[in-house]
């Protein structure tokens, strides 16, 4: 059986540097800088406390992307 091909992009998360793998095309980012899950979190976090809607989260934000969608 064949299995499709996927793409992750290896990143370096905006807020902490830390490298990270994600999928590039719903991975949360800042002008184009994307953020770790764990980063995200801690600013979704910040945005509640301050009064704001949280931001949505891709389900498939850190999940590798089949090759055909890129």
């Amino acid at each position: 059986m064949d299995e499709e091909p996927v793409v992750s992009l290896l990143a370096s998360c905006l807020r902490c540097g830390r490298m990270f793998m994600c999928n590039p095309l719903a991975v949360p980012a800042i002008r184009g800088e994307p953020l770790c899950r764990e980063c995200f979190e801690l600013l979704n976090a910040h945005r509640v406390a301050l009064g704001f809607q949280p931001w949505e989260l891709s389900p498939d934000a850190y999940e590798p992307l089949p090759a055909s969608e890129l």
